[in-house]
């Protein structure tokens, strides 16, 4: 099964999932947010171990398995098949109707939502299979927008905090989701730390557990949006990015919560001694 998917194009080296049937340009958005966090941390040693840890598992574990040649021979078969075609290099269509074509996967990335959504009309096996221009740059636009809103957010108070730290790695995770043309519905269960993030930072500012009404509705809303999409007969709710909007209400709420930075000691005292009164 492994190497009937590496063949395929759509798993890495030895089988190791970097994002199952996502194009090769979305697995870039991921090295950018995380570059970014690493260039806003100034926290060079980790960017260090961030390269060194690409270069032994893209490089050197799999020449020592398969050896150097057949290591050159899966890159360059990856570059043929799904690489060049995603970049328009070439035109190799042997993944084109799994892999390449915008309508190819029930993605929730920007640009497919947009793209089905201005063919809501059209039913799903008979709209136009690539996005045009237009919608490739407005993908683009929203990509740089929401990582620089992201980053803004988390620049306003240096001082950081674990429970700043998540929410920040979170929302930058979340843009690198829908970043990526192939986001499938579970690939936002990579939101759970986003989650959690928020709940300690809640919790920080009440003294105690217990969630405000506005944070559980949208907790409540996640489950709800997520669900939804893969209900059969429901599949209008995927193409319309339910689930994409409910994990933009989400990381934006991380970035309100980003901003306003992480409760003083006097707040959490004064949350505390009124839980205790």
């Amino acid at each position: 099964m492994i190497g009937g998917d590496f063949g395929r194009g759509s798993r890495s080296l030895l089988g190791l999932e970097s994002g199952r049937r996502s194009s090769f340009r979305g697995r870039c958005f991921l090295c950018t947010d995380w570059c970014a966090w690493h260039d806003w941390r100034r926290d060079w040693r980790a960017a260090a171990g961030w390269a060194l840890g690409l270069a032994a598992g893209l490089l050197l574990v799999p020449a020592l398995v398969l050896g150097p040649a057949r290591t050159l021979g899966c890159y360059e078969r990856l570059g043929v098949v799904l690489i060049g075609p995603a970049l328009h290099l070439n035109k190799d269509e042997s993944r084109t109707k799994e892999l390449i074509e915008t309508t190819a996967t029930d993605s929730q990335a920007f640009m497919v939502v947009i793209h089905n959504t201005l063919h809501l009309d059209v039913d799903r096996l008979h709209r136009a299979p690539n996005a045009g221009s237009a919608v490739r740059w407005t993908h683009f636009g929203l990509v740089g927008l929401f990582t620089l809103l992201t980053l803004a957010a988390a620049s306003r108070r240096r001082v950081e905090d674990p429970a700043g730290v998540a929410l920040f790695l979170g929302a930058l995770t979340l843009i690198m989701l829908v970043s990526s043309p192939v986001c499938h519905t579970h690939y936002f269960v990579l939101s759970l730390p986003l989650v959690m993030a928020l709940v300690a930072r809640e919790s920080d500012r009440r003294g105690g557990m217990g969630l405000q009404p506005g944070l559980s509705a949208l907790l409540a809303a996640q489950v709800v949006c997520n669900t939804l999409p893969l209900i059969a007969g429901l599949e209008v709710f995927k193409d319309a990015g339910l689930a994409l909007y409910a994990a933009l209400a989400l990381w934006a709420t991380a970035c309100v919560s980003l901003w306003r930075g992480a409760p003083s000691v006097e707040v959490r005292l004064g949350a505390v001694m009124a839980k205790a009164a």
